[in-house]
């Protein structure tokens, strides 16, 4: 049986070539392999490197919202009410063309807006080009933005983190992916030196989460939150760069 292919990053695979190998003959590439990840002294004849694509996960697309999008954000909260009042401090109204419009030009206007989707399935019918069959386009699901902050205060490199999932694909990991996507693109390509997230304390799947991600606890702002008939604490959480460097990121044997 045919062996599956792997896309890794160098870090699976680095320590086992000789630094001057890896100099010469791996630039920053994921790598495409057609045999089982058990080979662990793999040759370069049987790598063949692609360039990156920053705008994709593991499962996710990541794409910049537009105007034809308001519908979709009009409705993403409307699955179940709990959905908004975990993300915002707003009043739970209904979510209107108005409403909608704006979440646009909030995206739009951020440091990183984007419309979270996962691929669309393949078109049984479609023609087959290169070998590739064509899919319908990339269903949204979400939404994942970094927060950018005055012009006079941008020296700081800090930058906080807005997501917001719909509730038929909550519960998938697609929140977590999302959000390991923009705080590598934060670190990586904006340069910043600081990414923060917050919860309320009632949504206490959340906070769990954003600790299993490596976010740190820094402090809690005591019943500033409305919500179900009582007031309710908010937890602020941080990463710095070389805490997500030592979870997530490049290492020394990589060639910069």
């Amino acid at each position: 049986m045919a062996s599956e292919p792997y896309s890794i990053d160098w870090l699976k695979i680095i320590k086992r070539f000789p630094k001057s190998t890896v100099k010469e003959q791996a630039p920053r590439f994921h790598l495409y392999l057609d045999l089982p990840l058990s080979g662990l002294a793999i040759p370069f004849s049987r790598i063949k490197p692609i360039m990156r694509n920053i705008w994709r996960s593991q499962r996710l697309i990541f794409r910049p919202a537009e105007t034809s999008d308001e519908q979709f954000l009009a409705t993403i909260n409307s699955y179940n009410s709990d959905s908004f009042q975990n993300a915002t401090h707003y009043l739970p109204v209904p979510q209107g063309k108005a409403g909608a419009a704006n979440y646009v030009k909030f995206l739009q206007g951020a440091l990183l807006g984007c419309i979270v989707c996962i691929p669309g399935p393949v078109k049984a019918d479609a023609a087959i080009t290169d070998g590739v069959q064509a899919v319908s386009e990339p269903i949204p699901i979400g939404t994942i933005a970094l927060l950018d902050s005055d012009h006079r205060r941008s020296h700081h490199r800090n930058t906080s983190v807005a997501v917001s999932i719909a509730h038929p694909y909550q519960k998938q990991g697609y929140g977590a992916e999302a959000i390991l996507w923009a705080i590598e693109w934060a670190f990586q390509h904006a340069n910043m030196h600081r990414v923060s997230i917050g919860a309320f304390a009632y949504n206490e799947g959340a906070v769990r989460l954003y600790q299993r991600l490596g976010f740190v606890l820094e402090g809690r702002t005591r019943e500033c939150a409305w919500y179900n008939g009582k007031y309710h604490d908010t937890i602020e959480m941080g990463m710095l760069r070389d805490e997500w460097v030592k979870l997530y990121g490049k290492t020394d044997d990589i060639v910069q």
